[in-house]
């Protein structure tokens, strides 16, 4: 590992990490609302010209299209929070990023993080097609979220600012 510049221990947030899996998912979920409205629209129109189906059918369009990414959001922030609901410390190096906690320490090099969300309360750090490391910046010192997104415009990673959208669950 290289020269440590940044160490951080920030505390666990499942709100932050219910954020986050949020906007990485918008994608997917935009795509299984769209799904669930088809469907309810199809089984409108066939309820126009038919019975029961009809009705059966919206009701399951519009339970998919609301509660289907209400429940996969939930899911996936359960499985997130298993591996970053213990405190952990983070280190920032010369070599890339690393969270360490009781139980599992894991780390990129800067050529494996494919880009930075910097949301207001966080650093995502974009791994992969679909995977994310988040950093909660909350126990950053004055000016280190920015050396940490300046070291990494310097090794050529995109950093994108996002805003999310904080939920309780």
């Amino acid at each position: 590992m290289g020269r440590v510049q940044i160490l951080t221990s920030p505390p666990p947030d499942r709100r932050l990490i219910t954020a986050a899996v949020r906007s990485r998912s918008q994608p997917a979920l935009w795509l299984i609302r769209g799904l669930g409205l088809l469907l309810a629209l199809v089984a409108l129109i066939d309820l126009a010209t038919s019975d029961i189906f009809g009705v059966f059918g919206v009701s399951l369009g519009l339970l998919f299209a609301v509660g289907a990414p209400t429940l996969l959001v939930r899911r996936a922030v359960d499985r997130c929070w298993q591996f970053h609901g213990m405190p952990g410390t983070f280190a920032i190096t010369d070599w890339g990023v690393q969270r360490s906690d009781a139980l599992t320490q894991h780390g990129y090099s800067w050529p494996a993080v494919r880009g930075i969300d910097a949301a207001p309360e966080q650093l995502l750090f974009l791994i992969g097609k679909a995977g994310f490391m988040p950093m909660p910046t909350a126990a950053l010192q004055p000016g280190e979220r920015e050396q940490i997104l300046a070291t990494a415009a310097q090794r050529g990673i995109t950093v994108r600012s996002v805003r999310q959208k904080h939920s309780a669950r």
